[in-house]
């Protein structure tokens, strides 16, 4: 094995350095740590909500999920707030969705209390949240109460009773009508009569109160006008029951029809009553429905773009990883690497010459770089705070080991593929600090037990989030 040159020694050197230099700015600005106090929330049911999800209020995040445990049969959950911000007494904690399917969180909503939460208080006042299951069973027993309205609906309507009673409401509203006819007629002669004795009045009293005569003789006018709009009226009012009447009969008659249907088990309705094999099926869907949603909301996709600039090779060695997470403990991970130096094959040519009577055989051995691109496909299993990985690691099958701290914002890596090569196995140490909730930065060495080179001194970053929006495409491809 070869010894180390002086640039590995040098990488040493620096990468030392810089660990030193995060443990002491980690100790002098507490990066990593949330400063802030802690409030405790008990809740019937936690179930979504994870650690360090996002504690809002009124829409702005002011704080963390610090743990989640069991506590007399209830969910304790605590949470970090910024030291800045004061919660009332007052205030109502509920866990909500980012949307149907989304990432679970807590939801503060403020109060009016002049009181304040102080660190280590437990809050008074709890939401439960929406269940979904809960809402489907709702559903279902709206459904069993419609049934039994039109059950009974049908059985009003196709009775005989209930056919005299329609009959007996027809009879009298055409009572009605013609009671109205004859009293708008009877009104109409007496008013004529009292019009015409008003103009004979004014008549024999025209020469002595003139101005009298033209009064009345303009009321006689305004009268009869009156009689003459509220006629027209009353005929239209009576025109519209005639034609609400008979759509009541028509709709009563539809009624009794469509009960019928259902009774004989037509239709989709009649079946889900009358047909026990339907009904279950539909109880089927909707369980195989509630788990599809259950195990979409379940997964979590995330992505990482980065890359690393290796001395050795004097290239940007790029990734694009995804990480498929069924479970918190699972995941699987697709990869795809942009390498410098591709795939490395060795090709022996042998060149004959013959010089005279003496022949000479020469072998020569070449590194040929085929193509430039790489993959991985792993199968990764965390416990606690342990990675184990195994699968194949740049087009070549090894395993990998990470451990992780400060709440999963470092991690150190120990990879090792390409077991079969000549010039040993390839293996890898690398760090990756997380900053910023999205970014990384990363320290390592590569091929540090390579045969006929110096080690790679990588150094490089990225930029890793969790994307959502693909849920509903992987989770029907069936991950266990």
């Amino acid at each position: 094995m070869a010894k180390f040159g002086t640039e590995a020694r040098l990488g040493l050197v620096i990468m030392t350095a810089f660990l030193i230099f995060i443990w002491g700015t980690m100790k002098v600005t507490h990066i990593g740590e949330t400063r802030g106090y802690d409030i405790n929330a008990v809740f019937e049911n936690a179930s979504g909500l994870e650690t360090n999800a996002p504690v809002r209020m009124v829409g702005v995040g002011v704080g963390r999920v610090k743990s989640i445990f069991i506590r007399d049969r209830k969910a304790f959950v605590t949470m970090t707030i910024n030291e800045d911000v004061r919660i009332d007494r007052d205030a109502s904690f509920a866990i909500r969705s980012q949307g149907i399917l989304g990432d679970k969180y807590v939801e503060i909503q403020p109060g009016s209390s002049e009181r304040v939460y102080k660190s280590g208080d437990t809050a008074v006042t709890t939401k439960m949240p929406v269940d979904l299951e809960s809402l489907m069973e709702s559903l279902q027993s709206a459904g069993e109460s419609l049934t039994k309205i039109l059950s009974s609906l049908e059985k009003i309507v196709a009775s005989d009773e209930g056919e005299r009673s329609l009959a007996e409401i027809l009879e009298n509203t055409r009572k009605l009508s013609a009671n109205l006819d004859l009293l708008i007629s009877e009104n109409r002669e007496d008013v004529r009569i009292v019009i015409k004795n008003i103009r004979e009045a004014s008549e024999g009293l025209k020469d002595d109160i003139p101005r009298l005569a033209d009064k009345l003789e303009r009321a006689s006018d305004q009268v009869t006008g009156l009689i003459t709009d509220n006629r027209e009226g009353v005929r239209d009012t009576i025109e519209k029951l005639r034609r609400n009447a008979e759509i009541l009969e028509e709709t009563l008659e539809s009624i009794k029809t469509i009960s019928k249907r259902i009774e004989e088990g037509e239709g989709t309705v009649g079946k889900l009553i009358n047909e026990d094999e339907a009904y279950e099926n539909l109880n089927e869907t909707l369980g195989s429905l509630r788990r599809v949603l259950k195990k979409t909301e379940q997964i979590q996709l995330n992505i990482d773009m980065h890359g690393h600039y290796l001395t050795e090779s004097d290239g940007i060695k790029g990734y694009l990883t995804l990480d498929i997470n069924p479970t918190p403990d699972k995941f699987y991970r697709l990869e795809l690497i942009d390498d410098p130096e591709g795939l490395r094959e060795v090709e022996t040519r042998t060149v004959t010459e013959t010089v005279g009577s003496t022949t000479t055989v020469t072998q020569t051995e070449e590194i040929i770089f085929r193509d430039k691109f790489k993959f991985s496909l792993e199968l990764g299993k965390r416990y606690y705070n342990t990675i184990f990985r195994l699968g194949y690691i740049e087009s070549s099958f090894g395993f990998g080991i990470d451990r992780l701290h400060l709440n999963d914002g470092l991690k150190f890596s120990f990879d090792a593929w390409d077991v079969d090569r000549d010039e040993n196995p390839r293996l890898r140490l690398k760090m990756s600090y997380r900053f910023l909730k999205f970014f990384h930065l990363d320290l390592g060495i590569d091929d540090f037990i390579h045969e006929s080179r110096n080690p790679n001194i990588l150094i490089g970053g990225g930029l890793k989030f969790v994307d959502d929006d693909l849920k509903y495409v992987i989770s029907g491809l069936g991950f266990p």
